[in-house]
């Protein structure tokens, strides 16, 4: 039993963007997504991304700060990961014996800070999930290259002989669909009935190309 709790057959990583866990960690949260080479790319842009990045994370921050003074002074994304992970690992568990981490790009716990645990443990086989359904190289290939980065690293250790699958998007896959849907139609439920109701779906809008 305790081989199995130590060395699990399926490790899944979560990948997730991250967010400042704390007013003061804006700033470097804010620099660590503009020091990003598949966010910020033009011509000589190895030259110039970090002090670009440093430029616009310090004129930023303060307004950014206020934003998330307004909703407790932090972002909410690696508690809700981290609830979804354990989520998920509880229902693995039920039929294999499973360890489920979170991998953030730009703020803790980062991508590297969550292959060093998975090395401790050893598993059998990897599983990277990047949590945006769609696929984007800003979301998903940015969170992969950042892993691919760290694994390279890792190749001599005890990952060296892991098998890896990746699931690079899950926008159309019928059991998210559902879901979404169930979402909805919980939320509607709330709303009076004969309201005149426009349902928007939002997200962060970025060229086609990416």
């Amino acid at each position: 039993m305790n081989h199995m709790r130590n060395s699990p057959n399926v490790s899944v990583v979560l990948f997730q963007l991250g967010g400042p866990d704390s007013l003061d960690a804006v700033e470097p949260f804010l620099f660590n997504l503009f020091s990003d080479p598949d966010i910020i790319d033009f011509p000589f842009a190895r030259l110039a991304r970090k002090p670009l990045a440093r430029l616009v994370a310090s004129r930023r921050a303060r307004k950014v700060q206020k934003d998330y003074a307004i909703i407790g002074g932090k972002s909410p994304l690696k508690q809700l990961t981290l609830l979804q992970a354990g989520a998920l690992e509880k229902e693995l568990s039920k039929s294999i014996p499973a360890r489920v981490s979170v991998a953030m790009r730009y703020w803790h716990p980062f991508t590297e800070e969550a292959m060093r645990k998975i090395e401790s443990e050893s598993p059998g086989e990897l599983v990277l999930l990047p949590l945006y359904p769609q696929y984007s190289k800003t979301t998903t290939g940015s969170s992969l290259n950042e892993w691919n980065k760290h694994y390279t690293r890792a190749n001599s250790g005890s990952l060296s002989a892991t098998s890896v699958k990746v699931i690079p998007h899950f926008f159309d896959h019928p059991s998210y669909i559902q879901a979404m849907v169930k979402q909805v139609n919980r939320g509607l439920g709330t709303l009076p009935l004969g309201d005149d109701i426009h349902l928007i779906f939002s997200a962060h809008g970025i060229p086609l190309s990416v």
